[in-house]
C-alpha cells in the first residue's frame, strides 16, 4: 500500500491556525510539499513541523503529525478546492457529517510536544472523493482558558470518546436536529463572563417586586460552560444507568425528583453532590464536575447581552412575539403540557428554553436583596442566607415554565421554589461547569 508522505519547506509563522494541502491525484509513492498558512493568531499557542500521511483505497486514512508548543486544545477541519481540480482556489470544509473518526491528539485538550492523530478518511467519506480533489487539513490550537465555544460529553458507560470540542454548533454532526443530543450526548455553550460588568435585574412593572431583584452591576468571577439545553429525562437515563425506554425520551426532566435528590439531601454547597444525587451520578460517568448554576450565571446567559423585556435574540417580549413562535414553551403557545427541549427558537448565544418548558433551579437560596452581590457567587453557603444567620428554605428558580405566562418568564423574574424535600411541579435544571477553565 503506497503512502504519500507530505511535508513542510519552511517554517510555520506563529499563529493557531495551519492548514497543510495533500492530494491524492499524485502518484503515491511522490512527495509534495505541503503549504501553510496562517488564518488567526493569538500570542499562544503556536502550531508546527506539520507533516500528512495518506494511505489511499477504501480504507483510506490521513495521519497527521504537528508540533505544540505549549499544552492546548487542538481541533482539525479537512477542506477541499470547491472546483475539484489542482488549480482551484477556493476551499470549503468536506461537512462535520465527514469529520466522525479522528483518533489520537485532536478534539481534546493535548500536552505540548510532537503530537499526532489519524482521520479515517475511508469510513467517514467512502465516496472517495479525496481522489479527484486537492485537499487540506486545517489545524486551529486554542488556549484552555479560551476553548471552542462548544463541548459534547458522551453520557454513554462505554463511550469510546468522553468529550469532544467543536469551534461551532454548526460543527457539531447532526446537531440541534439529532436527539442523541438531547439523550446520549451533553452539549455545552462557553459563556464568556469573567469581570465583564452587566446589569442584573429588572424593574417591576406592575409585578410583585418581592420576586425582582434590584438592578445592580455585576462581574462575575469565571467563565463557565452550560448546558444548552435543560437536562432531558434520556440524558438522565444515560448517566443513571436507567430504563432502556426512558433513554430516548426528550422532554425535560420535570416533576423527576426535589432539589435534594438533584444535589444531595445533606450536601449543601460548596460541598461536593452526593455520590446518589443526579448531579453526583453524572459527575462520576463523565469525569467532569457539573454543578447548578448562580442564579447570576443563569441570568446573564439567559439575557444572552439583550435586556430584561427581550427575548433571547434581542426581540421585544410580548404576547404577539409568543403567537409569532418568537418566544418558547409557555402557556399561550404549548397547550399547558412539556415541549421536546429545544423545540423553539434559541438566544443569541445559543442557549434553548431559557423561558418557558421547565423552572430552572439555581444553587442560591431565595433571598430579595441582592444587591450586595456584585460578583455572581451563590448566595448558597451552608444551611443560610448570605448574613450568615438567617435559615435558608427555598431556592431559587428562573425561567418560568410550560404553565407561565409569557410575563412570568422574562429573564430577571425570580421564583422561589418549595423546600428542599418537596417536589415542585414544573422545576426542572440545566447544568454548568468550569471544565478545563480553572
Amino acid at each position: 500500500m503506497a503512502i504519500m508522505k507530505i511535508f513542510t519547506s519552511r517554517p510555520v509563522p506563529e499563529g493557531t491556525n495551519v492548514e497543510g494541502t495533500f492530494s491524492l491525484r499524485a502518484v503515491f509513492c511522490a512527495a509534495s510539499m505541503l503549504t501553510a498558512s496562517v488564518v488567526g493568531a493569538f500570542p499562544s499557542p503556536k502550531i508546527s513541523d506539520v507533516a500528512t500521511a495518506v494511505t489511499k483505497g477504501p480504507l483510506a486514512r490521513v495521519d497527521v503529525t504537528y508540533r505544540l508548543s505549549e499544552p492546548a486544545i487542538v481541533l482539525c477541519d479537512v477542506l477541499t478546492n470547491v472546483t475539484g481540480t489542482a488549480s482551484g482556489d477556493e476551499y470549503a470544509s468536506i461537512g462535520a457529517e465527514k469529520l466522525l473518526t479522528f483518533t489520537g491528539d485532536i478534539g481534546h485538550k493535548v500536552d505540548g510536544g510532537m503530537r499526532s492523530f489519524t482521520w479515517r478518511a475511508g469510513a467517514d467519506w467512502p465516496s472517495n472523493k479525496l481522489d479527484a480533489a486537492v485537499v487540506r487539513v486545517k489545524l486551529t490550537a486554542y488556549p484552555p482558558n479560551r476553548p471552542p465555544d462548544y463541548l459534547v460529553v458522551d453520557l454513554a458507560p462505554a463511550s469510546r470518546e468522553r468529550h469532544r470540542y467543536y469551534a461551532s454548533a454548526a460543527d457539531i454532526p447532526g446537531f440541534p436536529e439529532s436527539d442523541i443530543y438531547r439523550t446520549q450526548k451533553l452539549v455545552m455553550r462557553f459563556i464568556r463572563a469573567k469581570n465583564i460588568p452587566w446589569t442584573m435585574g429588572a424593574l417591576s412593572e406592575g409585578e410583585d417586586f418581592e420576586e425582582w431583584a434590584v438592578p445592580h452591576t455585576v462581574r462575575l468571577r469565571s467563565n463557565y460552560w452550560m448546558a444548552v439545553f435543560e437536562m432531558t429525562v434520556g440524558q438522565h437515563a444515560w448517566f443513571s444507568d436507567g430504563e432502556e425506554t426512558a433513554k430516548t425520551n426528550h422532554l425535560p426532566l420535570c416533576r423527576f425528583g426535589t432539589y435534594s435528590q438533584i444535589r444531595g439531601a445533606n450536601n449543601l454547597y460548596p460541598a461536593e453532590p452526593s455520590a446518589v444525587s443526579h448531579l453526583g451520578l453524572l459527575n462520576a460517568r463523565t469525569g467532569i464536575n457539573f454543578e447548578l448554576p448562580s442564579e447570576a450565571q443563569w441570568e446573564y446567559a439567559a439575557k444572552a447581552g439583550h435586556g430584561e423585556y427581550f427575548w433571547g435574540d434581542g426581540t421585544v417580549m410580548s404576547v404577539l412575539n409568543l403567537t409569532n413562535g418568537i418566544g418558547q414553551a409557555v402557556l399561550k403557545i404549548s397547550g399547558n403540557r412539556l415541549e421536546r427541549a429545544g423545540n423553539r427558537r434559541p438566544n443569541s448565544w445559543g442557549l434553548y428554553d431559557m423561558a418557558g418548558n421547565v423552572q430552572e433551579c439555581c444553587l442560591d437560596w431565595t433571598q430579595q436583596d441582592i444587591t450586595w452581590n456584585t460578583n455572581g457567587i451563590p448566595n448558597a453557603a451552608g444551611a443560610s442566607l448570605a448574613d450568615g444567620a438567617t435559615p435558608g428554605v427555598r431556592r431559587v428558580m428562573r425561567g418560568g415554565c410550560y404553565y407561565s405566562d409569557w410575563d412570568d418568564v422574562c429573564s430577571a423574574y425570580r421564583y422561589s421554589s418549595v423546600p428542599a424535600e418537596q417536589y415542585e411541579d414544573g422545576m426542572g435544571y440545566r447544568v454548568v461547569s468550569t471544565f478545563g477553565l480553572e
